[in-house]
């Protein structure tokens, strides 16, 4: 189970489907190219399910455990629908005598997100509660294609994801007119919450901040190991593979939407002819480009073999022909430089396959969940969030964790009524079978210090248990009401 856990986490950060990438060709055709299928999420299409798991095929009603795939009706993804899967345990392992509590989970990584296997997501046999993964508008994999044009976790996919949030909320039904209750009976549609994992942090957070008056009723949000900010998408300040990291970040210098390096402007440089490209997120497809930014700090005008590079992630671009070409974008910090810079880099204009700064900044002000945290406490001053990180993040790399400590600061700046990073050692315990005295945790309410980050974080030794855990506590605590600061035993 915790192997198969750890697993289903890849695959909802997995972030993108092979084959056709959704969006309206410029003569309205859609093709198909399915392409290869990575063995992680390969999907047939049909569901095969496991040994003693229930595939409902078409009774509506079920008992469990098992899962079922639907799609809902979005304005955002017409004809299809947003594809979606709900898995669920047994009836009688419901976390609570009411039902079992709904999980959305937001999905990681840049693209439309993936529904995985066939068999039910190991998150609701291990918690009790009823779980709901998604593709996102415009996206697709063999047996699961949402409707719509992928928007780059825009508009359209926060609009997809309320939609979403609202059949799991009781308030919206499938394609064939059956809510999550006719389906699930013992789904308790009171106690709903998401997780966003990783990038899906940013997307649930905005998605909150956009479509508040729509999702009354929803009780929590965890965050696991979410770049929350568009320095730490970018990965700008250094990430897992890195030959090093941003030698202008001083740890324990960011605030809750930036994070300072000075000097940078005045080393940064355009490596001319280095092999590089732009990754569709959606596809997979691959464009080559030639150069990259990169800081020179040897001052050599060429790029060295522990020089930092600046790469930036594909975003919204434009059709070429027959071909859907993405853009390359940065930070709104790097953004600021290339106001001023970007002549001097690129005198006969900008590269065709680069976003512009202004582009940058309209780009990150639909997308980064830091600039909506203040809005997020202002319609949802009593939801429960709780931000999950580990010693070794799954890409951050500085010392201080700025990306967890970020959100951690906005929440209790704005004086949100609960906020905690990580669960309560009590329930990391009861999964792991590690003495919760030996378990790293913080009270409620308190920020991630600097120094000594990361004796407060959960060691990676335990980190398979740290989304499990925090569904548990947070279900619980919405279940009883109950938001003490800190927990002596589990509340069920």
């Amino acid at each position: 189970m915790r192997a198969f856990w750890t697993m289903a986490i890849l695959a909802s950060l997995w972030g993108c489907g092979s084959g056709d990438d959704g969006r309206d060709r410029p003569d309205g055709d859609v093709v198909l190219d399915w392409g290869e299928w990575p063995d992680l999420v390969q999907d047939t299409g049909s569901d095969i399910p496991a040994d003693g798991i229930e595939d409902t095929g078409t009774d509506p009603v079920v008992t469990g455990p098992g899962q079922y795939r639907t799609q809902i009706p979005s304005a955002v993804a017409p004809g299809d629908g947003i594809a979606i899967r709900v898995s669920y345990p047994a009836a009688g392992d419901a976390r609570h005598v009411e039902g079992a509590p709904v999980v959305v989970l937001v999905p990681g990584g840049l693209g439309a997100g993936s529904l995985g296997w066939d068999e039910p997501d190991p998150l609701a046999l291990a918690t009790g509660t009823v779980v709901v993964s998604m593709v996102l508008p415009g996206g697709r994999e063999p047996g699961a294609i949402s409707g719509g044009t992928y928007d780059y976790r825009g508009p359209d996919c926060k609009a997809g994801l309320r939609d979403v949030l609202l059949f799991a909320l009781g308030t919206a039904r499938d394609e064939d007119g059956w809510s999550l209750a006719d389906r699930v009976p013992f789904a308790d549609t009171s106690v709903v919450g998401m997780v966003g994992l990783s990038h899906g942090g940013n997307l649930a957070l905005t998605t909150l901040a956009d479509h508040s008056a729509s999702l009354a009723g929803l009780d929590f949000l965890a965050t696991w190991e979410s770049p929350v900010g568009d320095q730490y998408v970018t990965a700008e300040l250094g990430g897992q593979g890195d030959v090093t990291d941003n030698p202008f970040y001083s740890p324990g210098t960011c605030t809750i939407t930036t994070c300072p390096w000075p000097g940078l402007d005045g080393v940064l440089d355009w490596a001319t002819g280095h092999d590089a490209v732009i990754e569709d997120p959606l596809d997979g497809t691959l464009w080559p480009i030639s150069g990259s930014f990169f800081l020179d700090v040897d001052g050599n005008e060429v790029l060295g073999d522990n020089e930092f590079l600046v790469k930036g992630i594909a975003g919204p671009g434009e059709w070429h022909e027959t071909d859907y070409l993405p853009w390359l974008y940065y930070s709104t910090e790097m953004a600021s430089i290339l106001d001023d810079e970007l002549a001097t880099f690129f005198p006969l204009g900008k590269p065709v396959w680069m976003a512009s700064p202004e582009q940058i900044r309209d780009y990150w002000a639909e997308r980064d969940g830091a600039l909506v945290i203040g809005d997020v406490h202002d319609a949802w001053p009593d939801l429960l969030i709780m931000v999950l990180g580990t010693v070794d993040d799954h890409v951050q790399v500085q010392p201080d964790h700025p990306h967890l400590r970020s959100q951690m600061d906005g929440f209790v700046a704005s004086g949100h009524a609960w906020v905690r990073l990580d669960p309560d050692a009590v329930y990391v315990a009861w999964l792991s079978g590690t003495p919760a005295a030996d378990i790293p945790e913080l009270d409620a309410g308190q920020a991630l210090p600097w120094p000594d980050t990361e004796t407060h974080l959960i060691p990676e030794a335990l980190q398979e248990h740290i989304v499990p855990a925090a569904v548990l506590e947070l279900v619980d605590r919405s279940r009883t009401g109950n938001v003490e600061a800190d927990l002596d035993a589990m509340l069920f």
